[in-house]
């Protein structure tokens, strides 16, 4: 089975390791973009409200990638960070500010 470089061990191929770093890209810049808007003074309700489908339907692949990944692929260390961080902006939890590395 052939490995993938940049993943070092596994079974994702690298089209599909580039849509699972898309995907992971992505959800933190939709909670960049919501925190920015909640910090803006001239924040209102409007202006967030289309950020948090988003956020909910990348969280969803997010979910379904984290199902499909061998538990040694290094790539799901990183899955599972964005996933503590789309749990906690989900249930309304304050994480504390952790290294990803």
């Amino acid at each position: 089975m052939p490995k993938n470089k940049t993943a070092n061990l596994l079974l994702i191929s690298p089209v599909q390791e580039k849509e699972v770093i898309s995907h992971l890209e992505k959800f933190p810049d939709i909670m960049e973009e919501y925190s920015e808007k909640l910090n803006n003074p001239n924040f209102n309700q409007k202006g967030i409200s289309p950020l948090t489908p988003k956020a909910e339907i990348e969280q969803r692949v997010l979910n379904l990638i984290a199902e499909s990944f061998d538990g040694n692929n290094e790539l799901k260390g990183l899955l599972d960070a964005v996933l503590i961080g789309a749990y906690c902006w989900s249930n309304k939890i304050q994480p504390r500010r952790l290294p990803l590395i």
